[in-house]
């Protein structure tokens, strides 16, 4: 008995309109392991969701009622909108076969009228021909033949025409479908989130509240929308959402129990799912997999030398007490008390020196030598602030000065010339600047320091820190 070929027919449902969970999965029933393969790779994206979604309500139990006036409910819509759009498709159509027609009739009248035409003309010039001289004839014989020329001519023209509206009248009847096409697209791509939703909001009201379904709720909303959502909570769940996508670790989390989770995942789900542990996590599931145990407290380390216990300190005190009665007793007789056997004593080890941890501040060689020369500018000019000496060289160590307005200022480092234009107490410009060099000093050679400001009544304070050795 040959083996009755499952119907694969329905596999190509999920590109077209009507497709439900309920359809795929009862397609499903009638085929092999690669043919559901082949057909769940058919569904968009949307439809992946909505079936994962389905198949997530119905796995451990039946099909509740709710679930099923949902997808029914979808199943309608989608229907619906099928319809809607395989009647614009068959309109378009027949508007298209409509217009060819008339277009072929046109061009049929216009062709018969091209030709009658020409005809009653020719047959015009075929009398003029029987009635006319020999001299007379090739001149009517040469517009007969012109006139035949137009007429084919005419005929190209419009066939022409013709060809060309032809193609026209197709662009724009593949226009048409393209854009109903596109509109039954956006149209299912907002049915499918609702459905999604639904679904979403029974599985809430049957298997509990999550953070985790909440968000897929939220998914696409509004700020607005989102908002209006979020007040429908309790503090707690708002409390459990933010724990959730911070990665915090919810209570009873384990690296066993985490692995087990991810176990069959994909690498991107597993990646996935990895970005929402904490550090902490991490550390724990690689110190899991990799038989790390926690390190246990290190012992006490023994002290070398004999340890004092409570009986030997007891016996120690009562000897010494004993001793302190007998020369007492001596002292008052006036005699000196005889020496008592000495108690053996504990050597106790000698402490180690103190490491000295305080580190001696490095200052640089010329600390103690510094000097300082005052900066005052209340107009535009150049001031000598640090004149140059013969025999010495000049290093600057700090410059600070401020501006009260705009104004460009240039530093001449001596011998080492001008440091260029900087612009002060301009907009968006800063009032002054504070130059620390520390261990690199600016070296101005035998030279001095001076400052230049070009801005008109544009006042210029503040100082130098400078230091100078002699010249080797």
């Amino acid at each position: 008995m040959a083996t009755k070929t499952p119907d694969l027919s329905f596999i190509m449902r999920a590109a077209q309109g009507g497709w439900t969970p309920a359809i795929q999965i009862e397609l499903e029933k009638s085929l092999t392991t690669e043919q559901i393969t082949a057909s769940r790779n058919a569904l968009t994206a949307a439809q992946k969701t909505l079936l994962n979604k389905y198949l997530e309500l119905t796995q451990t139990k039946a099909v509740p009622k709710t679930s099923i006036r949902i997808i029914d409910k979808s199943t309608a819509k989608a229907e619906a909108l099928h319809e809607k759009y395989e009647s614009e498709k068959k309109t378009a159509e027949e508007e298209y076969k409509k217009k060819v027609k008339e277009l072929q009739a046109t061009t049929a009248t216009e062709e018969d009228t091209i030709k009658e035409t020409a005809e009653k003309k020719l047959a015009e010039i075929d009398t003029k021909i029987r009635s006319a001289t020999p001299q007379e004839q090739p001149a009517l014989y040469l517009l007969k033949e012109q006139l035949k020329e137009e007429r084919d001519a005419d005929l190209r023209e419009l066939a022409q025409e013709n060809v060309q509206e032809l193609k026209d009248l197709e662009a724009e009847l593949k226009r048409e479908r393209g854009q109903i096409e596109r509109e039954k697209e956006l149209d299912e791509a907002e049915l499918a989130p609702e459905e999604i939703k639904a679904l979403i909001i029974l599985d809430i009201k049957e298997n509990g509240w999550t953070p985790e379904k909440q968000l897929d709720l939220e998914e696409g909303l509004s700020f607005e929308e989102w908002g209006e959502a979020r007040k429908k909570l309790t503090g707690d769940q708002v409390y459990e959402i933010e724990a959730y996508t911070q990665g915090l670790t919810p209570a009873g989390w384990t690296p066993e129990g985490q692995l087990q989770k991810e176990e069959g995942m994909t690498w991107a789900e597993w990646g996935e799912e990895r970005r929402k542990l904490t550090g902490d996590q991490i550390e724990d599931i690689e110190a899991y997999t990799q038989g790390l145990e926690i390190p246990s407290e290190a012992p006490e380390t023994e002290v070398s030398g004999e340890r004092l216990t409570a009986e030997r300190q007891t016996e120690e005190e009562r000897a010494m007490s004993e001793a302190d009665r007998i020369a007492a007793r001596r002292s008052a007789e006036g005699t000196q008390a005889p020496e008592l056997p000495s108690t053996p004593q504990t050597t106790q080890p000698t402490p180690p020196a103190p490491e000295l941890i305080i580190q001696r501040t490095n200052y640089p060689k010329w600390w103690k030598d510094l000097e300082v020369a005052k900066i005052s500018l209340s107009d535009a000019g150049t001031q000598t602030v640090i004149p140059g000496r013969q025999g010495f060289r000049t290093f600057i160590a700090s410059i600070t000065f401020f501006v009260s307005d705009e104004t460009n200022i240039v530093l001449t480092f001596g011998m080492f010339g001008l440091s260029g234009s900087m612009d002060f107490g301009g907009e968006n410009e800063p009032r002054g600047i504070t130059a620390n060099m520390g261990d690199s000093p600016a070296p101005c050679g035998q030279g001095g320091f001076a400052i230049t400001s070009d801005g008109s009544g544009t006042s210029v304070g503040g100082f130098v820190v400078y230091y100078s050795e002699p010249e080797k």
